[in-house]
């Protein structure tokens, strides 16, 4: 039986709760576990060192403070952005720019991000682009499904943070 470390594929489940008002905010289930390769800086380093050296069976719980998870909320990411910006053929489209909405936008790199419409005006959308588990502690609680070594190709297909 594998323990957790680098280059292992990790399954398992888990719930991710508001670390304050205990509210669930996402559920993954052993039909429909999260899978990592373990140590290639794909997910959260806190939850990767609370699980190193777990096995197969493990049951896990953490605590995670918001600065150890997505970071606080950092005021420079909440801009105010011409409304002119979000006009598409002389219109500007109410039912996609609208308050508590998530809008993918592009940066002038050409990343993809999204972010979270907090006010309209007459002139002006303001836009937060902190992740939107920034200044949220918080708490997993799960099972380690199965750990085993990663093939060539997961190390190489590795995608972008889940957690």
């Amino acid at each position: 039986m594998f323990m957790i470390e680098k280059n292992k594929m990790v399954t398992l489940s888990y719930t991710l709760s508001d670390g304050k008002s205990k509210e669930v905010i996402e559920q993954t289930t052993d039909e429909k576990p999260l899978k990592f390769v373990y140590g290639l800086e794909n997910m959260l380093p806190k939850f990767e060192s609370e699980i190193n050296g777990l096995k197969e069976g493990d049951d896990f719980e953490m605590y995670l403070k918001a600065d150890e998870a997505y970071g606080n909320i950092d005021e420079k990411f909440v801009v105010d952005l011409d409304k002119n910006m979000f006009l598409m053929d002389g219109v500007f489209n109410e039912d996609i720019i609208k308050v508590d909405n998530l809008v993918p936008m592009q940066t002038k790199n050409g990343e993809m991000i999204n972010g979270l419409v907090k006010e309209i005006t007459d002139n002006m959308v303001k836009m937060d682009f902190n992740h939107p588990l920034a200044g949220i502690d918080l708490s997993f609680t799960g099972k380690i499904l199965e750990v085993r070594d990663a093939t060539d190709e997961e190390k190489s297909q590795s995608e972008t943070p889940n957690v």
